[in-house]
């Protein structure tokens, strides 16, 4: 279920707009005093790495200790050793059965749509325009396709794929 906008809400000039970000200056830089006390607590830890690991494997082999004490050493070595295991994810529809999709054509484009479309890639150079209708001759190729069989009328049409020259 949609979520409803509160109507006595007031936005506050801080109120995020529509299409804006909540964070456009990204994440702060740190400080130099910051930087240099993260690069000497990585350096302490690469230093330790080796007695870090010595450390959970005593605890996970040790009898005496919690067993969920020794599963988490276990599960730390085994992440570090051998990485942690990819999320496996399913995308399915309805019963299992597979996804659908849908596309909902808003508006057909009428033929001046289109001869404003074919008049700018003509004039861009992207495509030449071939036929009766003064274009490149038949080298352009365009030419309107039916979108529907059924129907015949003077707005149903579609642009083939664009050539590259």
């Amino acid at each position: 279920m949609p979520r409803r906008k509160n109507p006595s809400r007031v936005p506050t000039p801080t109120s995020f707009k529509p299409g804006q970000s909540g964070n456009p200056g990204g994440r702060k830089k740190l400080t130099p005093d910051a930087a240099e006390r993260l690069a000497a607590a990585r350096a302490l830890a690469a230093e330790n790495a080796e007695e870090a690991i010595r450390v959970a494997v005593e605890i996970m082999l040790n009898p005496a200790e919690e067993s969920r004490v020794r599963l988490d050493a276990a599960r730390m070595i085994a992440d570090r050793a051998l990485g942690k295991p990819a999320q496996a994810v399913a995308l399915t529809g309805p019963n299992g059965g597979p996804v659908e999709t849908a596309v909902t054509v808003k508006a057909r484009p009428t033929d001046g749509h289109l001869a404003a479309i074919l008049a700018i890639m003509d004039g861009a150079g992207g495509l030449a325009l071939g036929g009766a209708e003064g274009g490149a001759g038949a080298a352009g190729g365009l030419a309107a396709e039916p979108l529907d069989p059924a129907r015949t009328d003077s707005t149903a049409g579609s642009l083939p794929p664009a050539r590259n020259p």
